[in-house]
């Protein structure tokens, strides 16, 4: 994966932006936006729908050394003010936050990690840890450096990409506003107890077709994790959300809140068979349920929809693993129901 270096290349990146809002958008207007310092600026507004509700995607059609994406879901109040900013830089720019890479001819949105809160801008560590997982080394004209993947613009979940990285970003500021920022979000895979857990959000940057059963969809890896854990959190009462957990190693489980042992463990992959995903994820949830769970955990592999596979559901039965698919927010066990 390279980050684009040139003028052109990046204004290509971005009109491909734009005209993937074209197709998306619900609507179009020209609205007038808000910032904390009190500037105000009109803007070509684009209202998309996300499986977390409307959002509304501000781009200027020009800027004179940076391309402001400006992101925020939909409220009743006042003029829009951005929940989350990312300036693209029309020339190379290592001091700007956000860029675009691209792979395979396909480009993607990323930050360098720059967000700013109540108490100004958020250390670029502090956010790096809470986005550990979205993270991907990329070429940065020679020097390699990790970047946030927020989505590819080739999608066709795109705009739920967006907003559940929208709303990772609005769920850092929540905890930095709450938190000492020095604070070091830590977790142990062998350590039981909620207080380690964490609350990572997953994200992957590669995409790959393959014919027959065999799909591959990389950059779904994040959303899927985000979005079955607040798939999850929905399906529970509210006072019981919080049994929705992850670490470095678990993707999504649901801890009993008596034992603490595990009650149910999710592997997100993104690709069927033929993969070496699959045969990892057989060995994963069934490590994970020695370290974590007890005899009665159910583990769960959960792939995009676009891979299902008969072939594949009945191999993972027979191993006592069901198969869940999700898409847009919405998640369906192959066979039963989640709860």
């Amino acid at each position: 994966m390279r980050v684009l270096g040139t003028r052109a290349e990046n204004l290509r990146a971005i009109k491909f932006f734009r005209e993937r809002l074209v197709e998306i958008a619900v609507k179009l207007d020209e609205l007038e936006w808000g910032f904390p310092n009190g500037e105000r600026a009109i803007y070509p507004t684009y209202t998309v729908s996300t499986h977390l509700g409307d959002m509304q995607i501000g781009v200027p059609k020009s800027w004179e050394s940076r391309i402001p994406h400006l992101f925020r879901f939909v409220k009743d109040q006042g003029p829009p003010s951005p929940d989350v900013e990312v300036n693209i830089p029309i020339d190379h720019n290592r001091n700007i936050s956000g860029l675009y890479v691209v792979s395979n001819g396909d480009y993607f949105l990323c930050s360098r990690g720059g967000f700013t809160s109540y108490r100004g801008r958020i250390k670029r560590a502090y956010s790096l840890t809470h986005f550990e997982k979205w993270l991907r080394d990329v070429d940065d004209q020679g020097k390699t450096t990790r970047v946030i993947m927020v989505c590819a613009l080739s999608s066709p979940q795109f705009a739920d990409d967006i907003g559940s990285f929208v709303a990772s970003v609005q769920d850092l500021k929540m905890a930095y506003k709450s938190a000492d920022p020095t604070t070091q979000v830590t977790t142990n895979a062998h350590s039981i107890g909620r207080p380690t857990w964490g609350s990572f959000d997953e994200f992957e940057g590669k995409k790959t077709g393959g014919g027959g059963a065999r799909v591959e969809y990389d950059y779904l890896h994040g959303p899927l994790c985000n979005q079955l854990s607040a798939f999850l959190r929905a399906k529970l009462p509210p006072e019981k959300s919080d049994l929705v957990i992850k670490n470095q190693h678990l993707d999504v489980a649901v801890v009993d809140e008596k034992s603490n042992k595990i009650d149910m463990i999710f592997e997100v992959k993104t690709a069927g068979l033929p993969s070496h995903q699959i045969y990892s994820a057989i060995g994963q949830l069934n490590y994970y349920k020695y370290l974590y769970g007890h005899s009665a955990t159910k583990l769960y592999l959960v792939l995009p929809l676009a891979c299902k596979d008969k072939v594949l559901e009945d191999f993972l039965v027979s191993l006592g693993i069901s198969i869940v698919y999700g898409q847009s927010g919405s998640f369906k066990a192959a066979t039963g129901q989640l709860f």
